[in-house]
């Protein structure tokens, strides 16, 4: 939970549920300012989990970005303890920080991490977190929007960043590179893939979900779902009917 927008609150923090959502229990509080912004779970040991914490206040004009309780925590007991992984990673403010563990190496935990100019950037764990290495600068255009990041299933240290353009590693973040979004929607936000088929890919965006079979060559828009995003609405008021117009 990352709480109230405009004040502080004490439901920030990360929360578990064993009855199917009847209950909640949080696990993890920093404080009243900081919420979790990300948490994944190791497939090879659902004992450990990784979050990252997120610092931000929105006042009349700006919004508070970032904070010296930014950082990224490791339980290795289900969330009943947690210690703050420091060991390579930036210290002082940071922003909101993304989360992924490979498919095919649970020790290699990847961060996307936003915090000063000469700190920020993708870093690489090989050792479950306890030690980092920053692997390039590569940020994200806007990291209030955008921060996840998603291996690929079918090969080790391919790493998708979605984005307003979207990007790619395959050499566990070294170097990035724009994917083919031809025809395709911007501001992206998930990703699938199919664990049978390598060439294909799903990803949805602000215009909807889309979906390649050929390695992003080519891209289906899925049409038969009733959402769009509307940014400004405005009216004739003619009468004897008036006329709406949707600008998405």
């Amino acid at each position: 939970s990352q709480g109230p927008l405009w004040r502080s609150g004490g439901e920030r923090g990360l929360y578990n549920s064993t009855d199917g959502g009847k209950n909640w229990t949080r696990i993890l509080h920093v404080n009243d300012d900081t919420g979790i912004s990300d948490v994944v779970m190791d497939y090879e040991n659902n004992n450990v989990m990784y979050a990252s914490t997120y610092q931000r206040r929105r006042h009349f004009g700006i919004i508070v970005a970032g904070g010296p309780d930014g950082g990224i925590f490791k339980s290795i007991d289900k969330g009943k303890t947690w210690k703050k992984l420091k060991n390579g990673l930036p210290g002082g403010d940071l922003g909101r920080i993304g989360l992924a563990i490979s498919p095919q190496q649970s020790n290699v935990v990847y961060a996307l991490i936003t915090a000063k100019e000469k700190t920020k950037g993708f870093y690489r764990s090989d050792d479950y977190g306890e030690t980092w290495k920053k692997m390039s600068d590569y940020q994200v255009v806007d990291s209030q929007y955008y921060v996840e990041i998603f291996p690929d299933p079918h090969q080790f240290d391919k790493v998708y960043s979605v984005d307003m353009r979207s990007y790619v590693t395959e050499d566990g973040g070294k170097t990035f590179n724009r994917i083919p979004e031809n025809k395709k929607h911007v501001d992206s936000h998930d990703v699938l893939f199919d664990p049978n088929d390598p060439d294909y890919i799903m990803i949805s965006c602000d215009g909807g979900i889309y979906e390649s079979f050929d390695k992003m060559k080519t891209w289906r828009f899925i049409d038969n779902l009733p959402i769009i995003q509307l940014y400004r609405v405005g009216i004739d008021n003619q009468k004897p009917f008036y006329n709406v117009y949707g600008g998405t």
